[in-house]
């Protein structure tokens, strides 16, 4: 393999021999030669913040187009702020507007890294979304050229560079900012989101249809089981089918919205199913008297531990931002943060799923949860369709998908584990609350 870590780090003492004093009265007289930008592009810097002077740079670029109302977003997290929230929010907006996104291309711009908001987790959102990059060359090095390597601690195989060659291509044409002070440089990236191009690819208006609140039971979300069908799903779940012993499986979790009726009841005949064939797939019951928080921590804190993966039932709402600190929301969340697998289960037409969201949500008034879901479920992630399918077809497939051969093994889950037990209760409550 060839090596591409570690790499001796440039000298990024002033790469761009950029002055870093405040801005001058001399640099707002020349910013007010910037045309206005309130029918401008929406964009977003993406970038390594790191502090330094790149990232100074950018930010004192983006408040001179700030003020002169170009709309241009870029993360800013005080202590105890969350940035993950700001980086969803963002890019949703960037999504559903068709903004495009100005890459801070340092030497090392979308390396794999522990965190889930990384340079390298927006660039892959702009290639599964095709939403359009603009490069911003600030070092001698370019394209970008992100380390990777058998020593690596997130990239051992060069996804980063491969990244990087399928959204920034050679051929995508870069915007100079080598030497050029900040002011220069918000000058070209007014003319670039202000441009006929660039206006031509915009939204007719900034209000948007789909930033209306929507009904989960919208148009297209049509529901896949009724009562009866599913009481017979519940009958069929003790026939004897062709699914193998799941002793040693990969450990799962059923997410689903709360309230989704025949859905969920269907989902339980599912878990019912697996776990008579020795799989354990954890659920959350919701029953009267039930701790549906500490539940859902046991559950959540053992896939984090076992390196399990998370069954998302992408009914239309999945995902939406909700009062409860403990909905699907937050279980999506909980594995974009921990970087956990997600399995989707496809229970409806619509799909991925479209939680609601606008001015009237009491939530989600900026497409937080869709901006969640564009993340995590992305649409190069193929889901496992259960349209029309019984709880045992559904059941097979996904033990199939556990099965040791499939998902490899899980130290906590060995057989050989001595640790571990043959007789261990199949529910949640095998499993201590979080620390």
């Amino acid at each position: 393999m060839s090596c591409g870590f570690p790499f001796r780090y440039p000298d990024l003492a002033n790469p761009l021999n950029e002055p870093q004093a405040s801005p001058t009265r001399a640099d707002s007289c020349q910013a007010s030669n910037i045309p206005d930008g309130s029918s401008s592009r929406l964009a977003m810097i993406s970038a390594r913040f790191d502090g330094g002077p790149v990232e100074k740079l950018m930010r004192r670029m983006q408040r001179i187009l700030d003020a002169r109302n170009y709309h241009v977003l870029i993360v800013e997290a005080g202590a105890g702020d969350d940035f993950g929230d700001a980086t969803l929010e963002y890019l949703y907006q960037i999504k559903r507007e068709n903004g495009v996104i100005l890459a801070v291309c340092t030497w090392n711009y979308a390396e794999m890294t522990a965190s889930q908001y990384s340079s390298h987790k927006e660039l892959q959102f702009a290639l599964e979304n095709s939403i359009e990059v603009i490069p911003l060359r600030v070092e001698d090095t370019y394209p970008p050229k992100p380390p990777f390597g058998d020593h690596h601690p997130h990239d051992q195989h060069g996804l980063g560079q491969a990244l990087v060659q399928m959204k920034i291509p050679p051929t995508l044409v870069f915007l100079e900012c080598r030497g050029r002070t900040a002011l220069q440089i918000a000058s070209d990236i007014a003319g670039r989101l202000s441009s006929e191009k660039a206006l031509a690819k915009m939204p007719s208006s900034r209000s948007l249809a789909s930033n209306q609140l929507r009904s989960p039971q919208g148009a297209g979300a049509t529901m896949i089981f009724d009562d009866a069908w599913v009481q017979s799903e519940r009958e069929e779940t003790s026939l004897e089918v062709d699914i193998p012993d799941g002793f040693g499986s990969r450990l799962a979790m059923v997410s689903a919205s709360a309230d989704r009726g025949p859905v969920i009841t269907h989902m339980r005949a599912v878990q019912e199913c697996l776990i008579s064939h020795n799989y354990e797939v954890l659920m959350v019951h919701v029953g009267a008297g039930a701790d549906v928080g500490q539940q859902t921590m046991a559950c959540l804190g053992r896939i984090k531990r076992e390196r399990g993966v998370i069954l998302a039932v992408c009914t239309q709402d999945y995902a939406e931002v909700t009062a409860s600190q403990f909905s699907s929301y937050r279980h999506l969340r909980f594995a974009l943060d921990n970087s956990l697998e997600v399995l989707p289960l496809r229970v409806e037409d619509i799909y991925p799923p479209e939680p609601p969201w606008g001015e009237e949500h009491p939530y989600d008034q900026n497409g937080s949860g869709q901006a969640l879901v564009g993340m995590k479920i992305p649409p190069s992630l193929v889901p496992l369709d259960c349209r029309g399918r019984t709880a045992v077809q559904i059941a097979s497939d996904i033990a199939e998908r556990l099965s040791i051969e499939k998902a490899g093994r899980s130290p906590l889950r060995d057989a050989g584990d001595p640790s571990f037990s043959n007789s261990m209760t199949r529910s949640f409550a095998s499993s201590p609350p979080l620390p």
